[in-house]
Order: structure tokens, then C-alpha cells, then sequence
């Protein structure tokens, strides 16, 4: 509703490109990611969200020079360091993986246990987990497959109405 409201909002492109990636409709997410970065290319939400989805969707490279941009853009952010773990471990760089996830743990202590896993041999990414935790920023651990739907979609709607409130405020500040 709120892309129909004002199109040219790339906060409401990237908070639907974070819908369609947990709801697993990565295509769709790649798209509005897409939008959201042709309207703000320094959006380092829409790049993550765009790197997230290209690793699922197996475009590798892609998600790597996604994930690159998210960091660059905000080397604060752990989501975008665990991406491109997952996505080097996939390409099958063990080294750069550890170093990503060591970097996302050192930035926010719930990808500590992966890291942990990564320094004992094991895999860093599950894709049979939920990681719609990590990209609402919600301080919860991930959640296993089959969790209450409405308490994510909850938790969504509030997120991405808190994106275009903020993004509603900084246009009529003109920041």
C-alpha cells in the first residue's frame, strides 16, 4: 500500500523486498531491492536484502558484490557480513566465511553460535533456518521452521511502518 501511496519511496521498496524474502519469494525480493537501490543507491538495506536474495536464489557472484556494497555502505552491519559468510561458504572460501561471521558475531552475539560452529569444522549457514529475526533487527534469536506466521507478519508490518514513517520525516526535514 504504501508503494502505491508514494512510488518514488525506497523505504517501502526495501521493507517489501525484506516481506518477500521471508516469505521465500526471492524473485520478488531481488525486484523490489532492485527499485529500492535504482531510488536511493546508497541504501545499504536494500543492498543486503538484495544480496540475501541472490544467495538464495544461487546467484553467488552476485550476492558477493551485494553484500560487498552493503558493507561498504555500512560496515556496521552485521546481517550484511553473515551474508556474505554464507555466501563465500557456498562458494566454498572457508577462510573469508569465518572471517565474515567472526566480524557479524563481533557486531551482534546472535551469530556467535554460528561462529562457533565455523571454528569447530562445521557449516555457518542452515538454510532450514529462519532468518527473518536478523533482518528486522528484532534481538531474538532465529526462529525453527513453523513458527506462528502472524507474529512475524506482526512484526514486519511494524517494522516497515517505522521505515516509512523515518523515511516520511527525513523527506520533510529535506535531510
Amino acid at each position: 500500500k504504501a508503494i502505491k501511496l508514494d512510488p518514488s519511496n525506497p523505504m517501502a521498496w526495501t521493507a517489501r523486498s525484506m516481506a518477500y524474502n521471508m516469505r521465500g519469494d526471492y524473485a520478488s525480493a531481488e525486484a523490489d531491492a532492485r527499485k529500492a537501490i535504482e531510488l536511493a543507491p546508497n541504501n545499504p538495506k536494500a543492498w543486503e536484502n538484495l544480496a540475501w536474495a541472490q544467495m538464495r536464489q544461487g546467484d553467488l557472484q552476485e550476492a558477493l558484490k551485494s553484500a560487498d556494497e552493503a558493507i561498504r555502505l555500512n560496515p556496521s552491519s552485521a546481517l550484511a557480513y553473515a551474508v556474505r559468510a554464507y555466501t563465500r561458504e557456498q562458494l566454498g572460501d572457508a577462510k573469508g566465511a569465518l572471517e565474515d561471521i567472526a566480524a557479524a558475531a563481533s557486531l551482534d552475539s546472535r551469530y556467535q553460535e554460528q561462529y562457533e560452529r565455523g571454528l569447530k569444522g562445521g557449516k555457518i549457514y542452515d538454510p532450514n533456518l529462519d532468518y527473518a529475526p536478523f533482518f528486522l533487527r528484532a534481538g531474538l534469536p532465529p526462529m525453527a521452521q513453523g513458527a506462528p506466521a502472524g507474529a512475524l507478519a506482526l512484526l514486519l508490518l511494524l517494522a516497515a511502518a517505522a521505515g516509512a514513517g523515518a523515511w516520511l520525516y527525513c523527506r520533510k526535514k529535506k535531510i
